[in-house]
């Protein structure tokens, strides 16, 4: 059981690099990937949702007011689906 909980781990990884990789492309202000942006982590993937972890309730407020839609389009250009 434990092994594939690293499995999961590990892919929760990927995802997570996957998804910041694009957002630091789409994203030009430094500050912001470097404070908000590059602190979040995918933890869950289901059929029709994402679950992202924020290092912060100031990350998530910031993420959530003003890059939301950046953060959606980088969920469909790594899954390919919204």
């Amino acid at each position: 059981m434990k092994k594939n909980k690293d499995i999961s781990e590990i892919n929760n990884k990927a995802d997570t690099a996957q998804l910041i990789d694009y957002l630091e492309g789409s994203i030009a202000d430094e500050m912001i990937l470097s404070s908000f942006i590059r602190g979040i982590e995918v933890i869950k993937v289901s059929k029709n949702n994402i679950t992202l972890k924020c290092p912060s309730v100031e990350s998530k407020n910031m993420i959530t007011e003003h890059y939301l839609p950046s953060i959606k389009q980088g969920v469909y250009e790594v899954y390919g689906s919204p």
